[in-house]
């Protein structure tokens, strides 16, 4: 789940993300303002697996800001056994070769949270400039979080 390859490149779906951004602000300009109502889903990826992040997001979030981990077992936090049989059965940060590494997929994971929030601010920012934004309601919904390490899990 986390991939071969973890830190700062741009991947498929940096690039279907930002492709859907830039449609849905071509969209939303392109609508008249007092036209008929209208609906439009717009779904983005980030900041989901892989932990492939372009590079001015992963700096944002240097290896010294992302080291301290929350509950970590490593340090004394005992799981619930739930938790444990859980991991046992998708360990990933098991599959981390190094420190470093794990480092990077934290920032990664937080890089690809500030490209996701980059890109809905883009968004945004064209309906409020189509002056369509005082009609319209925008609903904001994702499927989950990450665990990002805390508490030695990811996903």
């Amino acid at each position: 789940m986390l991939g071969e390859y973890i830190g700062p490149r741009r991947c498929k779906y940096n690039t279907f993300d930002d492709s859907v951004a830039e449609h849905t602000s071509d969209w939303l300009s392109g609508q008249p303002v007092d036209g008929e109502p209208w609906c439009l889903f717009v779904g983005l990826v980030a900041p989901h697996f892989p932990l492939v992040v372009p590079q001015e997001w992963f700096d944002l979030y240097p290896a010294r800001m992302v080291n301290d981990t929350k509950l970590h077992p490593s340090t004394g936090y005992v799981r619930h056994p739930w938790v444990e049989f859980q991991n046992r059965l998708m360990d990933f940060e098991g599959q981390f070769r190094n420190n470093d590494e794990r480092l990077a997929a934290r920032s990664s994971y937080f890089g690809l949270c500030s490209c996701l929030d980059h890109n809905v601010g883009l968004i945004l920012d064209t309906l409020e400039a189509s002056g369509k934004s005082r009609n319209t309601v925008v609903a904001y919904t994702s499927d989950h979080g990450d665990n990002a390490g805390e508490r030695r899990l990811w996903g």
